[in-house]
């Protein structure tokens, strides 16, 4: 079939054309409208700072420690009987669930890139579990949003409930959709499976042969290097957001979506806030809870934007996911789901309990930015222990069934 060679040098151009007049024009706004573009760049800061920083770095210090000394292997052996009739992946896949659900997003886009890196997952696993761990944190929904920006602490459960039950249920459904893989529970005892997870852990844990300041310092400065790169993806879209402002792209925008939710019902307020929020997710949350459109209207719409988490956070996702070449398919079309799930269980729920709930409005409380980590961190462990206590019940329960 004739191919005319002057199309595809034509696109070539275009493509190289487009990438250096887009940095120009951002240069130009940005030096044209200087009074807008710092205030953007500070709050950007200032959220990476107060409450990012806090609530991921510890992760990424805990978990790499515990992936030195064997103890992700260990759980990659002994979680297996909880992990895989869930969500079919391997028990290693239980750190990832238990800190995507107390720490928030790119963690669970981080952590699954350094679970393959280790082959304790493959790549396909990798793609699924990447795609339901990426989740809002708890005391992001109930204080920073139900507090800070709502001042409502009482509807902070209701947004919880709607989106991680939507998560369950779109990791649920991945589980549907994969190949079935054998698990351990099938052959071994909880002694045997225990003794296998130790051997797993001692044969892995290379960082307990390592002197502890040079683990630690190792475990610092790549947690120190992901931060960094979270940062940056942070600041960068609360810029280009407000070039996006002044240029009236996020007016468009939202007469885009308009066509989509004003049929739906949704008033005509938030589609600027719904604009923002599918660029970056916490600036759009505030810009809906400004809004004067009613309460229900506004629960949705947050519930919305958690699930979809932003462009922003899907940036910083990809940039840990697609080094190791994992499909990012999965991911984008769990997030569209768990949007649209949480929207109607919010919805659903709204309209049942909010006129049931007593609604006393209060001041936004000032939290300390180590209350958040010492608090997702611990979380996170107490998850751990209640999947390891349900392994245990599974393993008991089916040793019952075949005894009799």
């Amino acid at each position: 079939m004739y191919s005319n060679p002057l199309s595809s040098k034509h696109k070539q151009y275009f493509g190289i054309l487009l990438r250096l007049v887009i940095p120009i024009i951002l240069a130009v706004i940005m030096v044209i409208y200087p009074e807008n573009i710092f205030p953007a760049a500070k709050r950007g800061i200032d959220t990476w700072w107060q409450v990012v920083f806090p609530g991921l770095f510890p992760f990424f210090i805990i978990s790499e420690l515990m992936i030195r000394f064997g103890i992700v292997h260990f759980l990659s052996v002994f979680l297996e009987p909880v992990m895989r009739p869930l969500f079919n992946v391997p028990g290693s896949g239980a750190l990832v669930l238990a800190a995507g659900y107390t720490s928030g997003a790119p963690i669970g886009g981080i952590l699954t890139s350094n679970l393959e890196q280790q082959n304790l997952i493959d790549k396909e696993e990798a793609g699924r579990l990447v795609a339901f761990t990426n989740n809002a944190s708890p005391l992001f929904m109930l204080s920073s949003i139900a507090i800070g920006f709502l001042g409502l602490p009482q509807v902070g459960w209701l947004l919880a409930g709607s989106h991680y039950a939507a998560n369950l249920c779109v990791g649920f459904l991945l589980k549907k959709l994969s190949s079935k893989k054998e698990y351990l529970i099938n052959t071994y005892t909880i002694k045997q499976l225990f003794l296998l997870a130790l051997s797993r852990m001692q044969h892995a844990g290379e960082g307990a042969r390592q002197p502890l300041g040079h683990l630690l310092g190792d475990a610092t400065r790549k947690a120190m290097q992901n931060i960094l790169v979270v940062g940056g993806f942070i600041i960068i879209f609360s810029v280009l957001i407000e070039i996006m402002s002044i240029v009236g792209l996020l007016n468009f925008l939202g007469k885009i979506l308009g066509l989509v939710f004003l049929p739906l019902g949704m008033d005509q307020a938030l589609m600027v806030p719904l604009a923002s929020g599918m660029l970056e997710m916490t600036i759009g949350i505030k810009m809906v809870a400004e809004s004067n459109v009613s309460l229900i209207q506004q629960l949705v719409c947050i519930s919305l934007l958690l699930g979809w988490a932003g462009i922003a956070v899907h940036a910083q996702v990809a940039a840990f996911i697609s080094e190791r070449g994992i499909n990012l398919a999965p991911y984008f079309l769990a997030r569209m789901l768990q949007s649209l799930l949480a929207a109607v269980f919010t919805l659903i729920l709204g309209l049942n309990l909010l006129p049931a709930i007593t609604m006393e409005v209060i001041a936004p409380e000032a939290i300390s930015s180590w209350f958040i980590a010492y608090h997702s961190i611990k979380t996170m462990f107490l998850i751990l222990f209640l999947l390891l206590v349900t392994n245990l019940v599974i393993v008991l329960w089916h040793r019952l069934l075949r005894a009799t």
